[in-house]
């Protein structure tokens, strides 16, 4: 009799955990996917992941289908506005540097390297960004 009581008292105090194990467990599985999908939207090129996600979630739910990659390309054929283009005009254009830059770009690093004043060091800056510097020596 004194064992089944204490066994049922045992089975009452676990009763609560296992209830709070399972709610953590299906927490941490909705964590894992909704990090899931984000990976990919982002991967994908989603401008806002937020909104991106909440569309995904809610795509998921109406038609019951749970793989991400999927998911993820029919928002992007159903809804390409939440996705960068990558057009000529977004792609940054690389800094042509010539000879003559250079040269003064190069001075101006030496003489900030060798002697660390302000004045230099602006100089250096200014013939970095490609600003007419004379460099004095």
């Amino acid at each position: 009799m004194e064992n089944e009581k204490v066994q049922q008292q045992k089975d009452e105090t676990k009763q609560p955990v296992n209830t709070e194990v399972e709610s953590l467990r299906n927490k941490l599985k909705i964590a894992r996917l909704e990090n899931r999908l984000a990976v990919e939207l982002a991967g994908s090129g989603a401008e806002d992941i937020e909104t991106a996600c909440l569309v995904a979630k809610e795509r998921m739910k109406t038609t019951g289908n749970a793989d991400v990659k999927e998911i993820v390309r029919a928002i992007k054929e159903d809804k390409p506005f939440l996705f960068k283009t990558a057009t000529a005009a977004n792609r940054t254009q690389p800094v042509k540097i010539d000879q003559r830059q250079k040269n003064r770009l190069e001075k101006a690093a030496a003489k900030a390297a060798k002697n660390a004043t302000r004045q230099n060091v602006f100089e250096y800056m200014k013939a970095r960004r490609g600003w007419e510097v004379e460099v004095k020596r």
